[in-house]
């Protein structure tokens, strides 16, 4: 059975990273996620929002009460298997820094061979003019155009996008100065009155 990560009370502010960390990778490890270990680190980092250099040199740091509450929420959280960067709101791809939800997939490592070949692809072109369609996170578009300035993207969304535009938003306004924009059809299926997007 699980451990349990959800303990509270007054031990919750006498608990090092060490300590914390130790009961996370069991915990963790339990649920069958893989490198515990290393996810529990990660999971501490955000949380503390320090680096990796910092965790590891202070294992004897007592994170105060709301922080170790914090970070007890986010294991149990990965132990029920929401993906780690569901729980930390961001992923990395390209350079680039995106937000990320359950609205939106994950960017993938091996996409960033997709973003490649794009580049090679209009590499030779005066006026390259590139459509992402059915954009979620707006990653794969963004990164085109932060290498390529040159080129208009336009970030398609089909259907209704009351739940990812908000973060195709984020990385849109994120490339500021880029010859970005985004257009969003089929909001006359949105549930939501008056989402704030119309059918072009």
């Amino acid at each position: 059975a699980s451990r349990d990560t959800s303990r509270r009370g007054s031990t919750l502010s006498t608990r090092t990273i060490a300590s914390l960390i130790d009961e996370a990778a069991a915990a963790l490890q339990d649920a069958g996620i893989p490198e515990p270990r290393r996810e529990a680190s990660s999971l501490m980092e955000f949380t503390l929002e320090r680096g990796r250099s910092f965790v590891i040199a202070h294992p004897d740091h007592e994170p105060n009460s709301s922080q170790t509450a914090a970070f007890l929420d986010f294991v149990a959280r990965r132990a029920r298997r929401e993906p780690f960067h569901y729980i930390t709101g961001e992923k990395e791809f390209y350079g680039l820094i995106f937000r990320v939800s359950p609205a939106v997939l994950i960017p993938r490592p091996e996409t960033e061979g997709l973003v490649e070949r794009c580049l090679e692809l209009i590499a030779d072109r005066a006026e390259p003019a590139v459509l992402d369609i059915g954009t979620g996170s707006g990653a794969i578009a963004l990164a085109i155009a932060v290498i390529n300035i040159h080129a208009p993207i336009v970030l398609f969304a089909l259907f209704c996008v009351y739940g990812l535009s908000g973060y195709v938003v984020y990385g849109w306004r994120r490339a500021k100065g880029l010859r970005t924009s985004l257009i969003a059809a089929g909001c006359g299926m949105c549930p939501i009155p008056r989402c704030g997007f119309r059918r072009h």
